[in-house]
């Protein structure tokens, strides 16, 4: 394949993504809905046209080109993600566990059985 820069998308886009072997190429575009592309495989490079994967309401996007916060499955049939919860729900504070001795912790949990 020949080296260089194409156009794939047709209102720009941000945080690219492969999915389904290479075959396609996922974005976010300017409206925070995330984009599909196919693209062709062969000697010379050819895209498809853009198609809507995810409406803006289905997905959060950090915007910019900030780092990804989603994931194309393999087969590209499906998305991992960072999601807000929905408005009426009431959030949790966030929390963080600090485990110190962590190794000293697990044996303590860990079955006899399993033990060295």
């Amino acid at each position: 394949m020949t080296r260089g820069h194409w156009l794939v998308s047709t209102s720009g886009g941000t945080q690219p993504a492969w999915a389904a072997g290479g075959r396609e190429l996922c974005y976010f575009a300017p409206d925070g809905s995330l984009m599909r592309t196919a693209v062709g495989a062969g000697s010379e490079w050819t895209a498809g046209q853009p198609a809507k994967a995810l409406e803006p309401r289905d997905v959060v996007s950090t915007g910019g080109n900030a780092s990804r916060n989603y994931d194309v499955t393999t087969d590209g049939r499906r998305f991992l993600m960072m999601k807000s919860p929905a408005p009426d729900v009431a959030a949790a504070p966030p929390q963080l566990a600090v485990v110190q001795h962590f190794d000293e912790e697990l044996r303590r949990l860990a079955p006899a059985s399993q033990r060295q």
